[in-house]
């Protein structure tokens, strides 16, 4: 059983504890200016009116109302999803990820650090690697580039391994 509720004067719909905001300037608003609230359960609803005289909601107003909702829900999929494929396509992301996995791995390098000259030799030669991938890589897309467990991909292809 689906619950919509819309506040005209927030410009909110809301289905199920979902709630999405319109912008101002929405002139689906301008057909709701006598109208205060409007609340659907399933396939009836009750309309609101700044008046005061309660209604019930027509089948075109429970359209309007359920049909703005889900445009207004994909338009925010749309945009997160816009979102992650940006965040994905940045170089920040490249460099964030990288300086984690230099982090993680600064012990090695220490001279204190337990590891013998070969394994150290291995880590500083990976940490170079890793601090190389703007410049090596500068030709690719951001989002070609991926770290999965200290590894790094370029396309599918790991180019750079984690010591073991």
């Amino acid at each position: 059983m689906a619950h919509y509720s819309f506040i005209k004067q927030d410009r909110i719909i809301v289905k199920d504890g979902i709630a999405y905001q319109m912008p101002s300037d929405d002139v689906w608003l301008n057909d709701y200016s006598s109208i205060h609230a409007i609340q659907i359960n399933d396939t009836s609803g009750e309309v609101e009116p700044v008046s005061g005289d309660n209604r019930s909601a027509t089948s075109d107003e429970i359209k309007a109302v359920t049909d703005k909702w889900t445009a207004l829900k994909s338009a925010d999929d749309k945009a997160k999803l816009d979102a992650q494929e940006a965040w994905l396509n940045n170089w920040v992301r490249v460099r964030q990820e990288r300086n984690h996995l230099l982090s993680e791995t600064d012990w090695t390098v220490m001279s204190d650090s337990p590891l013998d000259d070969s394994k150290k030799t291995e880590y500083i030669n990976y940490r170079k690697s890793l601090r190389d991938i703007p410049s090596t890589y500068s030709g690719n897309n951001a989002k070609d580039i991926t770290f999965s467990e200290g590894n790094v991909s370029v396309s599918g292809t790991k180019k750079i391994s984690k010591p073991s």
